[in-house]
C-alpha cells in the first residue's frame, strides 16, 4: 500500500506499507469528493485538515490550511469550494476562536486540485 507522506502533494513522496494478505475493507466513494490539496491563483497552497482549524465571528470556519494564519473558509457544514461555475472559487481568510473578528475573506480561483483514490 502506498500513502502520501504527511499528506503533502508537493513533496512527491510516498510511504510504502506492508499489508498482510487479508482483504481491505470495502470503501464507498463520496458523491462529491473533496480534494486533499489545492493551488490558488496567487500561488497559495492549501492542504485539507480532518477537523476545523478555527472559526470567525462571521460564521466561517477553516477546513484547509493555507499557511500559518490563513485557511480556506466554509460556512457551517458547507463545502469551502464553490463548484457552481467551470472555474472553482474559494474564500481565504484568517481563523481563530469562534468569536474572533477578522477582515472579510478574499475570493481566489482554484488553479489545481489534487484528489486521491483507493
Amino acid at each position: 500500500m502506498l500513502c502520501l507522506v504527511d499528506h503533502d502533494p508537493w513533496d512527491k513522496a510516498l510511504h510504502r506499507f506492508r499489508w498482510d494478505n487479508s482483504a481491505l475493507p470495502a470503501v464507498t466513494p463520496d458523491a462529491k469528493p473533496a480534494p486533499f490539496a489545492v493551488l490558488l491563483d496567487d500561488g497559495t497552497r492549501c492542504k485539507y485538515f480532518y477537523k476545523a482549524l478555527g472559526a470567525r465571528d462571521d460564521g466561517y470556519y477553516g477546513l484547509y490550511s493555507c499557511g500559518t494564519l490563513d485557511a480556506l473558509l466554509a460556512k457551517e457544514a458547507g463545502d469551502p469550494i464553490d463548484r457552481s461555475q467551470p472555474v472553482w472559487t474559494v474564500k481565504v481568510g484568517q481563523v481563530g476562536s469562534s468569536n474572533s473578528r477578522f477582515s472579510p475573506p478574499q475570493t481566489h480561483t482554484v488553479i489545481t486540485a489534487w484528489f486521491a483514490g483507493n
